[in-house]
C-alpha cells in the first residue's frame, strides 16, 4: 500500500479567521514545484483526503489539476486533530488497493507519521509548507509504515 502526506503551502496571515487563511504567491509555487518532483510517483493516488481549512482546500486543487483524483473533504484532517482518529478513519475508509494523498496541517500531520512509522507520537516529522511525503505499508497501523521519499520545495 502507498500513501502520500502533503502539508499545506505558505498560508497568508492576512485573514479573518485561521480556517480562510489562502495560499501565498509562494505557497502556490511551492507547491507546484513538489508537484513536479513526485508527479510520476503521485500518478498512483486515487483518492485526496483534505482538511476543510481554505489552505488546504486550495493545495488540493492545485495537486488535483495534475492527478483528477476524488477529492473528499474530511473535518477530522484539522491542525489539532487526533492522528489515531485518522488512523482509524482509514482502516476503515481506505482500501488496500488505494492510494491515497491527505493534504492537512501541523500538528496533525508531523504526528500522524511519526504514529505510522514510529509507532507512536513522540517523533512527529517536521514538515515545512508544500512539502510531500511518500509513504509505504502493509496494511493500516501503528509502527508499520516507512518512508520512501520525501520532497521538497528547494
Amino acid at each position: 500500500m502507498e500513501m502520500f502526506v502533503v502539508r499545506h503551502g505558505e498560508a497568508s496571515f492576512e485573514a479573518k479567521s485561521d480556517r480562510l487563511r489562502p495560499l501565498t504567491e509562494r505557497g502556490v509555487k511551492d507547491t507546484e514545484l513538489c508537484l513536479g518532483l513526485a508527479k510520476s510517483e503521485l500518478e498512483s493516488v486515487q483518492t485526496i483526503w483534505v482538511s476543510d481549512l481554505v489552505r488546504a482546500q486550495q493545495t488540493a486543487l492545485l495537486i488535483n489539476k495534475e492527478l483528477n483524483a476524488e477529492l473528499v473533504t474530511k473535518t477530522f484532517l484539522r491542525p489539532e486533530s487526533d492522528p489515531q482518529l485518522v488512523l482509524r478513519k482509514l482502516e476503515a475508509e481506505a482500501s488496500a488497493n488505494q492510494t491515497v494523498l491527505i493534504v492537512a496541517h501541523q500538528p496533525l500531520l508531523g504526528s500522524l507519521v511519526s504514529l505510522l512509522v514510529e509507532g507512536h507520537v513522540y517523533a512527529p516529522h517536521p514538515f515545512t509548507t508544500s512539502e510531500i511525503l511518500h509513504l509505504k505499508g502493509e496494511m493500516f497501523g501503528a509502527g508499520l509504515w516507512s518512508t520512501v521519499q520525501q520532497y521538497l520545495p528547494v
